[in-house]
């Protein structure tokens, strides 16, 4: 499975668009999206914005699914 974290709407709106949504989970007070996109199984996070928020979004994706690839993804942040 891939994993795709951003931490904003703007960051995953393109993605989730594409995304042949078969589940959501929640996790604290965020959505996971997992699903299929051309062919791979992808599971789409938004962490929120933040270094402490990213941490735990990704810990909690990689002790609860099985990952092969794991991308950060992002406009930057100042």
């Amino acid at each position: 499975m891939i994993a795709i974290i951003g931490a904003m709407d703007s960051e995953i709106e393109a993605l989730l668009q594409q995304l042949k949504l078969q589940k959501t989970v929640t996790f604290a007070d965020k959505v996971l999206y997992l699903g299929v996109l051309r062919g791979h199984d992808v599971l789409i996070a938004k962490s929120g914005i933040g270094k402490v928020n990213t941490a735990m979004m990704t810990t909690y994706v990689l002790s609860h699914y099985k990952i092969d690839f794991l991308i950060n993804i992002g406009v930057a942040g100042g």
